[in-house]
């Protein structure tokens, strides 16, 4: 019976799908894993405890959609953009403001088209059924809201007219007008060849050869009233003529982006392959002119339908079938006489907004099945649409934990880690982390697991947000809670500093888990369970503790469990055969200890001096087993609230011929 040891000396791939288990014809089988449930990748190969969260605020009841705000290093903020307002708060989670914007329907953050542009003390809010939202920075801590106003010509007979916002023809060309009066301020009834009017348009403009006139009645589909805003050239019928391309009656922009020094209007409700640009420097300016460089543009882009536009190397467009951009160079600059829109892949996507990740757009597949990279390559002068989930398509869609992908978040670097990461939120409610270095081909998924439901993820500047919902003291509601590296390893935990003086040791202050059972954990050390009172306060196990401060919070599970074992003997691979696992040897560093199927691998011995920072093991820790199976598999847990990096494995196997 030979004996035979495999190494794994990387988890590049990370948790692999249940369906590549015969791939051990390839690297998978030694550079991935069955189950790495709440770790994290790293770039040099190993996995880590994923970071615990730090509860910051309840939410109430009320659900909506996480906004980011970052209008400087030291001045950023979290919106919660929810039913008739806008919520906003510190990083630290302080309620700063709230916006009361009644149109904001619950219907808008719910069906995930709400979407938003923000650039320097301006954010525009945008939903197909929403009159688009102006948000501006007042203050450190002030913010004011209003509905977008176009820019107009503020002098003159008409003073304020003409607004130079979007116009386009919504009925069909063929379709005429006949104005009876030509003279500014004059009431006019206008005739149209075919039903072209509502009553929803009363007050909404409509030109008729550029000219402008205010509607102020409608009597029937081809008869309306008005008033003349600038002098029309005769009342001569004709098919010149268009309105509002954004209204109540026709709908709003989809999606807005800011690009170079343009707001860009992607979609609307009635137009949805339509693409707006204002002029540079004028962000509410839509005035067409007469396509001077720094004029505003308007195209339509044939075939799609508009689901995000972002900016990137270049404006790339996002439609639900197809995605597309936008050509410029640093010697052709965007204007209206260069403009154009090219198509790219046929892959649209998804109603998860793309981020922009490892040099790359990430995407989900309109089919919500996979996740995409589109790619600028310059040996083509193309996007690529590579997939990059196929080997963990288990964690985006499917099963019995994941379920249809629901946000996207982007995590770019911060102190202390070079690792870039991207975290895909499901309607499951856990997070696919992905690690992406594409220089040195690492591409790894992970799950992350919560005993609540994560409905909302976003990233601040380098800071990982979410809201979930828990059931704590006052009932399921929902949180704000911030992913933290230097936090233990427990979600929703706050730190408690009131130490009482009554013999015992108690700590006041965790009020949302009232009458809630709490892990608790000191400097690394556990310190077991126990039930908070009625006020909020946690007195200790027994245990001898000088310290005026500990952290409560809610275990996760933690668990690695490698691809089953393979290699290949003289008679061929040795799947298939009898094999029995005798060492297991986890390469650690200054790591917590483990239980490997079922056997707990301690630590050296540290004694009950809980005061200091629990011990932790650099190097190689071993397991015994007996027993034989076709695998050689184990599982290794962390079965109380603490930290491991694992870098690799080695496996000492006898196979029975």
């Amino acid at each position: 019976m030979p004996k035979v040891r495999q190494a794994q000396t990387s988890f590049r791939h990370g948790e692999l799908s249940p369906l590549m288990a015969a791939r051990f014809d390839k690297s998978f089988t030694t550079d991935g894993a069955e189950a790495l449930t709440n770790f994290v990748p790293l770039s040099q190969g190993g996995v880590r405890t994923r970071p615990g969260s730090v509860y910051l605020n309840t939410l109430g009841s009320t659900y909506g959609v996480g906004i980011p705000y970052v209008f400087s290093p030291t001045q950023k903020y979290i919106f919660h953009a929810r039913t008739g307002a806008i919520d906003i708060y510190s990083t630290t989670g302080s309620l700063l403001n709230t916006l009361t914007i009644a149109s904001l329907t619950s219907g808008m953050v719910t069906d995930d088209k709400l979407t938003w542009a923000h650039d320097a003390d301006t954010m525009v809010l945008c939903h197909e059924d929403l009159n688009p939202i102006k948000i501006t920075r007042t203050g450190t801590t002030t913010f004011a809201s209003t509905n977008v106003t176009y820019e107009n010509q503020s002098t003159g007979t008409a003073a304020g007219y003409p607004v130079w916002q979007p116009f386009y023809k919504y009925v069909a060309s063929s379709v005429t007008v006949n104005v009876n009066a030509t003279v500014i301020g004059t009431s006019a009834t206008l005739t149209a060849s075919d039903s072209a009017f509502s009553t929803q348009q009363v007050g909404d403009i409509v030109r008729v050869g550029g000219k402008q006139i205010l509607l102020t009645a409608v009597a029937s589909a081809t008869s309306a009233s008005g008033t003349i805003k600038e002098t029309l050239t005769s009342t001569n019928t004709t098919s010149d003529w268009d309105e509002q391309a954004f209204s109540t009656y026709r709908g709003w922009p989809i999606c807005p982006t800011f690009f170079p020094d343009r707001l860009v209007l992607f979609g609307a409700k009635s137009r949805a392959s339509g693409i707006w640009l204002s002029k540079i420097g004028a962000y509410f300016n839509f005035n067409l002119g007469t396509a001077l460089d720094d004029e505003a543009i308007w195209e339509g882009v044939a075939g799609a339908r508009a689901r995000y536009v972002e900016k990137g190397r270049y404006l790339t467009l996002f439609g639900d079938r197809s995605f597309y951009y936008v050509p410029t160079s640093a010697t052709s600059p965007l204007t209206p006489g260069n403009f154009s829109v090219v198509e790219q892949q046929p892959y649209g996507s998804a109603q998860v907004r793309p981020k922009l990740f490892d040099e790359a757009f990430l995407f989900v597949h309109h089919a919500n099945s996979v996740v995409r990279e589109a790619m600028w390559e310059d040996a083509l002068q193309a996007y690529s649409a590579r997939p990059v989930s196929l080997l963990s398509n288990h964690l985006i869609s499917g099963g019995s934990t994941y379920s249809a992908p629901l946000g996207l978040a982007s995590q770019t670097g911060r102190q202390g880690y070079p690792e870039q990461y991207a975290f895909l939120l499901t309607s499951s409610g856990q997070i696919s982390c992905f690690m992406s270095v594409r220089d040195e081909k690492l591409a790894a998924w992970t799950p992350w697991l919560t005993s609540g439901t994560i409905k909302r993820i976003t990233e601040v500047d380098t800071e990982i947000f979410t809201f979930v919902e828990r059931a704590l003291s006052t009932g399921t509601v929902l949180t704000l809670e911030k992913f933290s590296d230097t936090g233990e390893a427990l979600d929703c935990q706050i730190f408690l500093t009131t130490a009482s003086t009554s013999g015992v040791v108690q700590f006041s202050g965790a009020t949302q888990y009232a009458s809630k059972a709490v892990e608790i954990v000191h400097q690394g050390n556990y310190l077991g369970t126990a039930t908070c009172s009625s006020s909020g306060a946690v007195t200790l196990p027994d245990a001898d503790l000088t310290t005026t401060g500990i952290v409560v919070g809610l275990k996760f599970p933690q668990a690695i469990t490698p691809m089953p074992i393979n290699f290949d003997l003289q008679d061929g691979p040795s799947k298939g055969k009898v094999a029995g696992l005798v060492r297991a040897h986890l390469i650690l560093d200054r790591s917590a200890g483990v239980t490997v199927s079922g056997q707990d691998v301690y630590l050296d011995f540290a004694g009950d001096a809980f005061s200091s920072a629990a011990p932790v093991k650099t190097g190689v820790v071993t397991a015994r087993f007996k027993g034989y199976d076709q695998d050689a598999q184990f599982t290794a847990n962390i079965s109380n609230p603490a930290k491991v990096t694992c870098l690799g494995l080695v496996r000492e196997v006898q196979v029975n011929d």
